[in-house]
């Protein structure tokens, strides 16, 4: 079975799980909007299924911001639905609990920080501060993993 996780965002990620292989990449967003095409490509094969992270707007988030955000993760959907990949979707809050990862928008480090101790030889994928929605998609997809999707 091939799971995947995904963070959503004009800066999202999906991370892939076969085995005991992982990769993660960004998502595929062309001028602010995702690259279904693209995202529908990564999607194509036997047995799968996918854990993204719950949307919802955010105090002190800007409202287009906000629009956009939610364009990405409502195309995000779409195109699971259209690939017929199965979804479950998590509240950060979840995810992050079961994964150890200390909660809080002023530690966005602590995930790039975990999955690092988790998959250290994907290094050069994590190596920035930037990269933690990298991080997050990883460390959804082991979520959804350890939840017993295989």
């Amino acid at each position: 079975m091939i799971i995947f996780g995904i963070d959503p965002g004009q800066t999202g990620a999906i991370s892939l799980f076969q085995g005991t292989n992982a990769r993660v990449m960004d998502l595929p967003v062309i001028e602010k909007r995702l690259d279904a095409v693209m995202l529908a490509s990564l999607l194509v094969a036997d047995g799968r299924m996918a854990f993204i992270e719950k949307s919802h707007a955010m105090p002190g988030q800007g409202v287009t911001s906000t629009f956009n955000y939610g364009v990405i993760f409502g195309a995000i959907l779409a195109t699971l639905q259209i690939a017929k990949v199965p979804y479950t979707t998590i509240s950060a809050a979840a995810w992050k609990k079961a994964m150890k990862v200390p909660g809080g928008k002023e530690n966005k480090d602590a995930a790039r920080l975990r999955a690092l101790e988790l998959w250290p030889w994907l290094g050069d994928d994590l190596r920035r501060k930037k990269d933690h929605n990298r991080a997050e998609a990883l460390l959804i997809g082991e979520y959804g993993r350890r939840s017993g999707a295989l």
